[in-house]
């Protein structure tokens, strides 16, 4: 079941889920809530003679550069692609997990924030990391603190025996 905007505001004033830095209260909407992108990206680089084999670790030197963005913004030119992360960590307990969506106004200048990791495990607590891709025409400026995604909140029917506890547990940076 989606949380609706009381359910998340309940969830947060009894500390079972935790926005760090926290929440403003434009940011909880109906059945959602937006984040807004951090001011750190990963850009990759091309490697030559180098093949990337998604089934072994990939070291983050091979995923890019770390890159902050400036005020003024990080142009994302036409088919370019970059990690970001969102400027909010989020805490999941064990009873809820989280879908993330792109905005409907980013997708409208051709931005895809996430190609296929949109589940948020139970348990979970770090920035949530990004995969944005410029499919559109035009470049497009990422700027820090604009709202970049959406985060949807459901409750699991049961409480798993044990929540996140992958790799990616705790990341600070894309």
């Amino acid at each position: 079941m989606i949380l609706c905007d009381e359910e998340i505001k309940e969830a947060i004033a009894a500390g079972d889920l935790a926005f760090s830095p926290a929440l403003a209260e434009h940011q909880i909407q109906t059945a959602s809530v937006d984040l807004r992108l951090s001011e750190a990206l990963r850009v990759p680089k091309p490697l030559s003679g180098l093949i990337l084999s998604p089934n072994q670790r990939i070291s983050a030197e091979h995923l890019g550069d770390p890159v902050r963005i400036p005020s003024n913004g990080y142009i994302l030119a036409p088919s370019d692609f970059v990690l970001g992360a969102t400027l909010e960590s989020v805490r999941l307990p064990l009873e809820l997990a989280a879908r993330l969506e792109g905005k409907s106004s980013i997708a409208r200048v051709g931005l895809v924030v996430h190609i296929t990791s949109a589940h948020i495990a139970p348990g979970f607590n770090a920035p949530i990391v990004l995969e944005i891709v410029n499919l559109g025409k035009n470049s497009v400026a990422l700027v820090p603190g604009m709202f970049i995604c959406q985060l949807i909140i459901e409750r699991l029917s049961r409480t798993p025996g044990s929540g996140y506890s992958g790799r990616f547990q705790g990341q600070t940076a894309p």
